[in-house]
């Protein structure tokens, strides 16, 4: 082994070690659900298991860090790993989600009920992220207080992005104990006759509309500004189908107008779209071997950049990537067969 390596492996002991920690540091002592103590908290996937299971190979997945390339983040990782957190218990986990994680509801038109299952869902990932992250920064800072300056105005950004997840995180969950029959506006259901190598579930905040105009103000870290969003899932399922879904909360009208001008769009697409704003706008997809090679595509990586803000991996000036200039995974060409 040369000194390189030697170092590569160290480098990825410390890392490992210090976001151990950090997990730890974040660790709740009660159910984020029921509230209840919980000595052993459920490994809760964000994306029903199921559903992973269905292009997974060899028991793996290729994870979104497979478009960044750098060697300390796993670039595969196995079903029990992908897209999981801990904040909630088993019986809640089993109880609350029960709807959208039956293969049977998920291929049929989704009830308000099983959007705002999806949406729960969602939001507690989100909330445990950003418990983590808080928790990671704080170790930082500590390690190295004399590299990292102005951590309030990190601090200040987690707060209110955890304001903004519980009031999400509250309206779903108030959907689901009133046994409310409204409360999310569908957007785009279809289920797909091809089962697609991508499975996603995610929130969005979407910064521009369709026709590129700004829709929200991703940057403005006002106190009176709230980061709304959209979910988008795509779920392959174990025939050769895929349930697409796209919603958002009827009380979030700033997503009108994106949803006229998406809905103007050619069927091909919106499909083409959907896609874009996959790897546009989150990391919460993860995707077969079968399509790894997509994944070299240098407009996908990219875009992928651009969207976590890492101009630093590619800083050349490049036109926009629009939604045809990348694969579209939801496309037929690729269904894993």
């Amino acid at each position: 082994m040369n000194i390189e390596e030697t170092r590569k492996r160290q480098l990825n002991k410390e890392l490992s070690d210090f976001f151990k920690k950090s997990r730890s540091d974040a660790k709740r002592s009660s159910c984020y659900i029921c509230n209840k103590p919980v000595s052993s908290f459920c490994n809760s996937h964000l994306i029903p298991r199921f559903i992973l299971k269905n292009i997974a190979a060899d028991g793996e997945l290729v994870q979104p860090a497979a478009l960044l390339n750098v060697p300390f983040l796993d670039q595969t990782k196995g079903l029990n790993n992908s897209g999981t957190f801990h904040i909630i218990c088993k019986d809640c986990d089993s109880g609350v989600f029960s709807d959208y994680e039956n293969p049977e509801l998920i291929k049929k038109y989704p009830t308000n009920k099983l959007l705002a299952q999806i949406a729960l869902k969602n939001f507690l990932m989100q909330i445990n992220k950003r418990l983590q992250e808080k928790a990671f920064y704080g170790n930082l800072h500590k390690r190295f207080p004399q590299r990292f300056i102005g951590t309030e105005v990190l601090d200040d950004i987690q707060r209110l992005d955890l304001r903004d997840f519980e009031h999400e995180y509250g309206r779903a969950k108030k959907i689901l104990d009133d046994n409310a029959t409204h409360g999310y506006k569908l957007i785009f259901w279809r289920i797909l006759p091809w089962r697609v190598p991508i499975a996603v579930q995610t929130p969005i905040v979407l910064n521009k509309n369709v026709d590129k105009k700004t829709l929200v103000d991703i940057d403005d870290f006002s106190e009176s500004v709230a980061m709304l969003s959209i979910h988008l899932c795509a779920f392959p399922l174990k025939e050769e189908q895929t349930a697409v879904i796209l919603f958002y909360h009827q009380e979030d009208t700033i997503y009108a107008k994106f949803e006229k001008q998406f809905q103007g769009l050619p069927e091909a697409r919106k499909l083409e779209f959907i896609n874009y704003l996959i790897f546009r706008y989150t990391e919460n997809f993860y995707i077969s071997k079968s399509a790894r090679d997509l994944l070299k595509n240098q407009n996908l990586i990219r875009l992928f950049k651009e969207g976590w803000q890492l101009e630093e991996f590619d800083p050349s000036p490049c036109k926009p990537i629009k939604p045809s200039d990348i694969p579209n995974l939801l496309n037929a060409q690729h269904a894993i067969k």
